[in-house]
């Protein structure tokens, strides 16, 4: 099943043209999607490389929910199968910094959790120098004197009851297994990152398609679908 929805298109030069380039949509700055992909050449066929959505969880009406305000969880990612180990998710990562606010940070999913297989790649940027745990503006007096922000969200609002900024009253707590972020991280410089998203984005806009719009409804809907049976088949396997 995997691979009847896998590309049909081989992954080579031949096929493909060579330059990678990013579609993005966004809803406002609730969302953003980023699907990673090669142009097939002549025609509007395409080779999706990768794909990360990003959702904001802040609620700004909710107290329960402001899990360091402007935070947006990773509600998919993926990078196809025969493409991986090629530092793609990486790049998605990347890019995904990039297209949240200056003010915005990262998390893991916590209504649907993060599978085994991601759960690496976020406890390294959790202890990597080039992310920064977010902190809530408000903090609490310490034994010292000092003011002590939070770094972490509070899933029951008892850790910190002094600091409803970090209040996340989210389905996945703190001990699921599967909730594997508790902060909210930005990267150190996503100058890097916002100068990629701009060039790929450029890419896409520069094809010569037959018809622009149809592609980008084809290939959003082939990535969310793809993202969709892949995350299933994992999800099953994990749970064997």
């Amino acid at each position: 099943m995997i691979q009847e929805a896998a590309p049909s298109i081989p992954f080579d030069d031949e096929h493909l043209e060579k330059k990678e380039c990013v579609y993005q949509w966004s809803d406002g700055d609730e969302e953003h999607h980023i699907i990673l992909y090669r142009k097939q050449k002549y025609v509007d066929d395409f080779y999706v490389i990768g794909y990360i959505a990003v959702a904001q969880i802040t609620e700004p009406g909710d107290d329960r929910m402001q899990c360091i305000p402007n935070t947006f969880q990773v509600s998919a990612v993926y990078v196809e199968p025969e493409l991986q180990g090629r530092r793609y998710g990486i790049k998605l990562y990347d890019l995904a910094f990039a297209a949240i606010p200056d003010d915005g940070g990262l998390t893991s999913d916590k209504f649907h959790g993060t599978l085994p297989q991601a759960k690496k790649a976020w406890q390294k940027m959790s202890s990597s120098p080039q992310f920064i745990k977010r902190k809530t503006k408000t903090g609490v007096l310490n034994k010292n004197g000092k003011i002590v922000k939070s770094t972490e969200f509070d899933y029951t609002g008892k850790r910190t009851p002094k600091i409803p900024e970090d209040d996340c009253h989210t389905p996945y707590k703190r001990h699921h297994t599967n909730n594997v972020s508790h902060s909210s991280l930005k990267k150190a410089d996503r100058s890097a990152g916002m100068s990629l998203l701009m060039k790929l984005k450029a890419n896409h806009e520069a094809n010569d398609f037959l018809n622009k719009e149809h592609f980008e409804r084809k290939v959003f809907s082939f990535a969310s679908f793809r993202f969709s049976q892949l995350y299933s088949k994992l999800a099953n396997k994990s749970l064997n």
